[in-house]
């Protein structure tokens, strides 16, 4: 049992006494960008501090959530095959929190690029009987990442795509307005704030399957 422990048999209970704590599951939420070593995990969550990560990296491997990277990406951290199936946990949280909690609740929130590789996991809508095999590749201020497109489901990853459909050009205050509501789609390209480059059919494709809404994770 956990030392703070809600000490109830029920499962919901058992779950948060082992991954309730603060910063444990934002730290999955950091795996499921691939791997990365400590220096890079104690970046990207800001105030956590060395040791209280040391201390939730060790409790999660206990767990068999987290686990250490192989020779390819020696001193990293990855999810092993449990931590990846709390991925769907953690994007239906945050398609609640997009639904249910007012957007101003996040203004003066730190704002990270590459979170775009979660974010649009979590608001993919494929129609019924989708059939579509491609990827797209966005290049949005210093941050590049990419997103496969399999049938009726969806991986992302950071880097470039070796054959996009598309490729979305904008620095992250374009992007900022275009989620904002501030400027839509055309005005951001005929302003060139926007650059699309590819098929413009597969764009569309992209804009029926996706909401900008997402980027609040």
């Amino acid at each position: 049992m956990a030392a703070r422990s809600y000490s109830q048999s029920c499962s919901m209970a058992i779950f948060l006494d082992h991954l309730g704590e603060r910063w444990s599951l934002l730290l999955v939420r950091e795996l499921m960008l691939g791997p990365r070593r400590f220096k890079q995990l104690l970046e990207g969550l800001r105030g956590i501090g060395p040791n209280l990560l040391t201390q939730r990296l060790s409790q999660l491997q206990e767990m068999g959530v987290v686990r250490k990277a192989d020779e390819e990406n020696p001193n990293s951290y990855v999810l092993t095959d449990a931590g990846k199936e709390l991925e769907p946990i953690l994007l239906a949280m945050a398609r609640w929190s997009l639904k249910n909690i007012p957007s101003d609740d996040v203004q003066g929130r730190l704002n990270r690029d590459e979170l775009l590789v979660i974010a649009f996991r979590a608001c993919f809508r494929p129609p019924s009987g989708n059939q579509l095999n491609e990827e797209y590749e966005f290049r949005i201020g210093q941050t590049n990442f990419v997103l496969v497109i399999k049938q009726e489901s969806v991986t992302s990853y950071l880097g470039q795509s070796n054959d996009p459909a598309f490729i979305f050009i904008a620095t992250s205050d374009t992007f900022n307005r275009l989620v904002k509501g501030e400027i839509d789609m055309e005005t951001a390209e005929t302003t060139k704030a926007l650059k699309i480059i590819g098929e413009r059919e597969a764009f569309e494709r992209w804009q029926a399957m996706f909401s900008l809404d997402a980027y609040s994770i």
